[in-house]
């Protein structure tokens, strides 16, 4: 069997430029003026989708349910507050779904 879950690493990578793309966001007008409660939400919530998606880089179960906990609470967070978009809910999806798939190759 080979060991290279390409589409979970390929769903990993998207999420990491995602990642990155959300650093010039946390400067921006938009965050800033729901509060310095919801900036630092989204910094943190970076933070720990970085660290769950390099658990499930590196095949670990504990980086499959961060990354399943990251995915819940951003998606209460951001309906809550009114900003929710179903775009928002594609690529968590996809990604536990890779992750439910290779979780039997997962330590």
């Amino acid at each position: 069997m080979n060991r290279n879950p390409l589409l979970l690493h390929l769903l990993c990578v998207a999420g990491f430029l995602g990642a990155f793309l959300k650093i010039p966001e946390m400067a921006s007008p938009e965050i800033w003026k729901d509060g310095v409660g919801f900036a630092a939400y989204v910094s943190l919530s970076t933070a720990l989708d970085v660290t769950a998606l390099g658990g499930l880089w590196a095949l670990r179960r504990w980086g499959f349910f961060a990354y399943a906990f990251y995915a819940a609470l951003n998606q209460a967070v951001y309906l809550a507050r009114g900003h929710w978009d179903f775009s928002l809910l594609v690529l968590p999806l996809l990604t536990l779904g890779a992750g439910i798939f290779y979780y039997r190759w997962m330590k």
